[in-house]
């Protein structure tokens, strides 16, 4: 991940210590991937496979089927998928 490069990059970390950890993801040990995405009070932009998706609830479908939606709750955006 980013965090870690960075931390490699400033020695804080060691290579080995990336590869070990690679081998035992804490997100598979969790079941799950949790992180924070910090919006504006815009709505988000999706950008993917070369698409861009402006103010747009349901950026994502297959076969009718949602596989991302955007909703806005309580002045926060909500991605789910």
């Amino acid at each position: 991940c980013p965090t870690c490069h960075a931390k490699v990059t400033k020695r804080l970390y060691s290579k080995e210590k990336i590869i070990k950890a690679m081998e035992s993801p804490a997100a598979l040990q969790k079941g799950n991937v949790a992180d924070i995405l910090d919006f504006s009070d815009r709505h988000p932009t999706i950008i993917f496979g070369g698409a861009t998706f402006e103010s747009c609830t349901v950026p994502i479908m297959f076969q009718n089927e949602p596989l991302l939606t955007i909703e806005k709750e309580n002045n926060a955006f909500l991605i789910s998928g």
